[in-house]
């Protein structure tokens, strides 16, 4: 059930994504090409692209000023007074004494699977003190919904829903008088809990006060031995045409039958679903629009259309979604509890669900707002996205259900999507484009090997081995190739999902580590990308592309090479690095230490020559910053911008 359970607790607040954007165009990984303009603020008087609208970004993800508002018991009961249950009105944030998460893409051609790494997950009492928190398993968001909000533009209209687990749980010894932390911690024995954060309201204005953050509704819940990590096998609701939204401008969103307790329920998670309106000023969160009134029913007849008329005998309701109470969305979390009857629990539990809006002033009948899938059918996958290095194998499962129940014996058809051209490539009509050529993804495609169809086992899952090939920089000035796989039930209705809902698998390079590593042919290569694409770095801490610089600085960085890759500290922050270059830089690094590789590496003769010259490291010069975006507009973020670069349709 995950955190769409009776018992979980609801917060929000503000959350910050400080992505470095130079890495949002593929093409500034060319280092033969790469212009100190690209470390620049885009120009929006000219279209200039430059370095987007954050080059100097630290890829820290936060959330901030978050805080309980309500907490949800196994009864069905909920409280939003803390007099009632003192874990109201708590904070939620990272822990204090560890350096933020960071949001990282799968690589800049396919910017629509960011995960987060390295972040901590607290609720905290108000003398500061850790009450119960973990750490954060990377997972990629999903359901991108481009266009959600309205009276804004790109980025800022968009939201998404990250889904994952808390790991490693630790307790206070001492605990506060809490019902909900009573029964959370009876359900939560196998140290895990699910999490859910619904961001949106994303400002990527230099200009205004809220650059960088954006809104976040979130909900943390036990999570439940063997049930997915990074989304709910329940009911799936999906738009009828192909795109982000129904002909309402509702969104793909989950909904689960629970029949545990004592009174069956029906619960919704309309957090990323439901359309918004424009904040009004800084402070707003922004508002639900107002469709009418919204029930939730079983369709019995599922071939009427989008908008259409609803008879009695083809909509049978089952409850309203009171999402026009005011702060429904915050307080709630954007779920929707529905009470059920035995004979409808039943009922539903084998019949396609569906939202419908209707005027109760008006004698118009309920119109069909979104459905449920063909037949109930709900096909996913987990992990949504994979790391491989050459030669190496791994697992990922699929995962088949109807009506919220595993189906068994479904057989996938399983294709990679072959070559695609021009992704990661940014707006084609802007001025001054970077010259490096853009590559295609997905070739050659003996670089992943995956098998043509798998079989589900009697808990509605497929488990497939994909076996990385040994790559030569197919890609040429980029590591490694990106190659995606679709998944196709045979014996049932192919249900819609999302559009950016592909396996999608980043193969890295072959790379033979050297038995010498040298500065100039080894390591420069790989530091001078990196101090391109982050230029914080550079000019905060260590200017990677010069030797001196990096050899002042090689302790910290030989422990930030060396650190787990779900560290906070890793390097490099884009978790793009193969496991044979990462032994390569440590390797070069750990020699620095006897100075051996100084002696037999010319490049670095000179340079330590030149700093005894200069009597230490040269100044770093930080690019101009251009004109800044006007404080009406909100730029083109690099989500939007690289969902049309793929011509995804249904993008305002």
């Amino acid at each position: 059930m995950s955190y769409l359970h009776p018992v979980r607790l609801v917060f929000s607040g503000t959350f910050q994504a400080d992505v470095s954007t130079v890495n949002n165009d593929v093409r500034h990984y060319d280092n033969a090409t790469f212009e100190p303009r690209f470390q620049q603020m885009q120009d929006s008087e000219t279209g200039v692209e430059n370095g987007w609208w954050n080059p100097t970004g630290s890829g820290a993800f936060r959330l901030m000023d978050c805080k309980v508002t309500s907490v949800h018991y196994k009864d069905g009961s909920s409280t939003r007074n803390p007099r009632t249950d003192p874990v109201v009105g708590m904070r939620i944030g990272s822990a204090d004494d560890r350096v933020a998460g960071k949001l990282v893409d799968l690589d800049p051609q396919w910017q629509t699977a960011s995960e987060i790494w390295g972040m901590q997950v607290h609720l905290v009492d108000d003398r500061k003190v850790p009450v119960v928190g973990g750490r954060y398993k990377p997972n990629p968001f999903r359901d991108l919904f481009f266009g959600r909000m309205s009276g804004v533009s790109n980025d800022a209209a968009a939201s998404a829903v990250f889904q994952s687990v808390l790991e490693g749980i630790e307790w206070a010894s001492q605990l506060p008088e809490s019902r909900f932390l009573s029964e959370l911690g009876e359900l939560a024995r196998n140290k895990r809990l699910s999490i859910r954060l619904t961001t949106f309201g994303y400002s990527g204005n230099a200009s205004r006060g809220t650059y960088t953050l954006g809104v976040v509704s979130g909900v943390i819940g036990p999570y439940l031995d063997d049930e997915p990590e990074s989304f709910v096998l329940g009911r799936r609701f999906a738009p009828q045409s192909p795109g982000f939204a129904s002909a309402f401008g509702i969104g793909y969103f989950t909904g689960l039958l629970d029949q545990t307790g004592p009174t069956p329920s029906l619960l919704l998670d309309l957090s990323n679903a439901l359309p918004l309106s424009k904040p009004k000023g800084e402070k707003s969160r922004g508002e639900l629009q107002n469709l009418g009134d919204l029930q939730v029913g079983l369709l019995n007849d599922p071939n009427v259309a989008e908008t259409g008329g609803l008879t009695p005998r083809e909509f049978e309701p089952l409850g309203f979604i009171p999402y026009w109470d005011q702060d429904w969305l915050l307080d709630t979390g954007g779920i929707a509890t529905i009470p059920l009857s035995a004979e409808q629990a039943e009922r539903a539990a084998r019949t396609q669900l569906a939202l419908a809006v209707y005027r109760a002033d008006s004698f118009d009948p309920p119109r069909l707002a979104i459905a449920e899938t063909t037949q109930g059918v709900y096909t996913a996958v987990e992990p949504l996205t994979r790391r491989l290095d050459a030669g190496e194998t791994t697992r990922t499962t699929f995962f088949v259900a109807q009506y919220g129940r595993p189906v068994a014996g479904e057989t996938l058809t399983l294709k990679q999507t072959g070559a695609n051209p021009y992704q990661g490539g940014g707006s084609p009509t802007a001025p001054l484009q970077p010259r490096a050529a853009i590559p295609d993804i997905g070739t050659p495609e003996d670089g992943l090997q995956v098998a043509p169809s798998a079989t589900t086992n009697d808990q509605g899952r497929a488990t497939v081995d994909l076996v990385a090939g040994k790559l030569s920089t197919p890609r040429g000035y980029l590591d490694g190739q990106l190659y995606q796989v679709n998944f196709v039930p045979t014996g049932l209705p192919a249900p819609s999902r999302a559009p950016f809902d592909l396996l999608t698998v980043h193969v890295r390079d072959a790379y033979p580590v050297p038995e010498k590593p040298r500065w100039s042919e080894h390591i420069r290569p790989i530091f001078v990308q990196f101090g391109n694409l982050y230029p914080i770095m550079s000019r905060r801490l260590v200017d990677l592309a010069n030797p001196l610089d990096v050899f002042r600085h090689r302790n910290i960085l030989k422990l930030a090479f060396s650190l787990n890759i779900e560290d906070a500290n890793y390097m490099p922050v884009t978790r793009d690095l193969s496991e044979a270059k990462r032994k390569t830089i440590v390797a070069w690094l750990n020699g620095l230490e006897d100075e051996q590789p100084l002696k037999n590496d010319p490049t670095f003769q000179e340079a330590l020559a030149e700093c005894e010259r200069l009597g230490g490291p040269p100044r770093r010069v930080t690019a101009p910053a251009s004109a800044p975006q006007a404080p009406d507009v909100e730029p083109e973020g690099g989500k939007t911008r690289f969902a049309r670069s793929l011509g995804i349709k249904g993008i305002p």
